[in-house]
């Protein structure tokens, strides 16, 4: 590391980059991890950038094309929309990359958005107060989002339907090459993602792939549990339909060829392409897709906890009180939302699901005090998919894992409604409140020892911190989150609940819907593409 009157500057395998110091951090933004992943290289794992001899600083941050307008980020800068978007950002403190301090822990945070929108650029989620506060080395990721980062189809050859997880991999792997050049310890990272962000961990949790990138993980506000989007195989969530099925269909649409499509996709201006961000045949491009064929996501993450397939690290994971986006992203109803206006009709898709055990479901999640018919369905279909990729789903995740890895299970209530990401600034230290300090300690304590309560060796890391029982310790309580700290039993009624929903649904109908249709033909899919034209 070069430090000169124009800020640090550090040399990587490929190049360097140029930063800037703000009290004892060095930030360094738009640090390039691969190329551009445009033109012919759209669709394609992504590539080694070439060498590089001038420091790099750039005065555009870019993000992913998305649909969504850019938003404010940091001062001096301003954000473009950029297929050459495969950048991080890096905050580590100046002791640390001087090399007077010892490797400190490393914590990559992947950005949430609902896979389809924002970007590593968000001044809120800077990893400024974790570098100054905790010592940690902080780096927050872009990756391909939308079409563009989970598009499957036939044509298509290695990461089929999940080139944002390729990014990602790739990522951790210039981790491990680069990370010490800014004073980051690459045998101890923690991979930390809040919403979208949270499903592309638990998926990285489950890959073959990424063995050996990572060393403790979290997972704020969505697992993964009731993923069942496929390359090559289908159920009646997709209405039958493979990711492949889709992807064709989408290609179609777009370029109006029913041949050759990807040829012709990579040479549609990318604007075009987002612009069918919300299409029918694009709903699907923004979860990760289970292939068989490919190392990336082999098997459904509910499979792989199953049947002990995950990387047993050290895990933290937990909710807001009242978390979940609703009825939105419940994918049952996608394609079904004109039909399930009545309770009769969602009786029937609760029988779906559920056989002989609808009423009870039904029961559970009709609203007792809304009058309006329509107003309840759709209440009553939100607190179901809050149940499904929240609550219910990061409860068992928990249980899955706590058999063979230490997992630490929280619930955050210390905002003013405690909704769905509310507890950002909380973890980052962003507050001065006695809450925000306590979380940040916490987290800086997980990334460096892989426990909250830090080591019992270095009495300052739990000085004065409530103590957080790992679910081994104690299966029905969770660390609450509230004005003040401390484990909390989760209510018997709740439990029994999410004991409901991992038996009946989780651990027997999710399972048959990944099974149920498995499809192990891969020209399958090219087959039905032609039988449409």
């Amino acid at each position: 590391m070069d430090l000169d009157g124009d800020g640090p500057t550090v040399t990587l395998d490929q190049g360097k980059v140029r930063g800037t110091l703000r009290e004892t951090v060095a930030r360094f933004l738009a640090v390039p991890y691969a190329a551009a992943a445009s033109g012919d290289q759209r669709w394609r794992p992504p590539q080694p950038l070439k060498d590089a001899e001038a420091p790099r600083r750039n005065v555009a941050l870019h993000r992913c094309p998305q649909p969504s307008r850019p938003t404010q980020t940091f001062n001096g800068y301003v954000l473009e929309d950029d297929e050459d978007c495969l950048q991080l950002n890096i905050w580590t403190p100046v002791k640390a990359l001087e090399g007077q301090d010892a490797s400190v822990p490393v914590l990559f945070y992947i950005h949430g958005g609902g896979g389809k929108c924002h970007s590593a650029h968000s001044p809120r989620e800077s990893g400024h107060q974790l570098a100054l506060q905790q010592g940690l080395c902080c780096v927050n990721i872009n990756y391909r989002l939308g079409i563009l980062g989970f598009l499957a189809h036939p044509e298509l050859a290695s990461g089929s339907g999940n080139y944002a997880i390729l990014d990602q991999i790739f990522a951790l792997q210039w981790i491990q090459r680069n990370i010490a050049s800014f004073g980051g310890d690459p045998k101890n990272v923690t991979i930390w993602g809040l919403s979208s962000g949270a499903q592309y961990v638990s998926t990285l949790l489950v890959s073959p792939a990424a063995q050996g990138l990572f060393h403790r993980a979290m997972v704020q506000s969505c697992s993964d549990l009731n993923n069942v989007r496929q390359v090559a195989g289908s159920c009646d969530v997709w209405l039958g339909k493979t990711a492949e099925d889709w992807g064709c269909e989408l290609c179609q649409e777009i370029t109006g060829r029913e041949d050759r499509q990807m040829e012709a996709m990579r040479s549609v201006p990318v604007e075009q392409i987002i612009r069918h961000s919300i299409s029918e045949s694009a709903n699907d491009c923004y979860e990760p897709a289970i292939d068989r064929r490919a190392s990336i996501k082999p098997m459904s993450s509910m499979e792989a906890l199953l049947a002990g397939n995950f990387h047993q690290v050290p895990v933290l994971l937990g909710v807001t009180e009242n978390d979940g986006l609703g009825k939105s992203e419940l994918e049952q109803t996608i394609f079904c939302q004109s039909e399930v206006r009545s309770r009769a009709d969602l009786e029937e898709l609760f029988r779906r699901d559920f056989g002989e055990n609808a009423a009870t479901v039904l029961s559970h999640y009709w609203p007792k005090d809304v009058e309006s018919e329509a107003r309840a369905v759709h209440q009553a279909l939100s607190l179901f998919s809050n149940d499904l990729w929240y609550f219910a789903g990061t409860h068992l995740m928990a249980k899955l894992m706590s058999s063979s890895s230490p997992v630490f299970l929280y619930c955050f209530a210390g905002a003013k409604r405690s909704m769905h990401g509310s507890d950002m600034a909380s973890w980052r230290g962003a507050s001065k409140s006695k809450l925000s300090q306590i979380m940040s300690r916490y987290l800086g304590n997980f990334a460096r020892y892989g426990n909250p309560n830090g080591n019992d060796l270095v009495s300052e890391s739990s000085a004065d911190l409530p103590q957080w029982k790992s679910m081994s310790e104690a299966p029905d309580e969770w660390m609450f989150l509230n004005s003040e700290a401390a484990m909390k039993e989760i209510d018997a009624a709740t439990l029994r609940w999410y004991n409901f929903l991992a038996a009946e649904y989780f651990s027997k109908r999710i399972l048959q819907k990944v099974n149920a249709n498995d499809c192990h033909d891969v020209h399958a899919s090219k087959r039905m593409c032609r039988e449409k034209s």
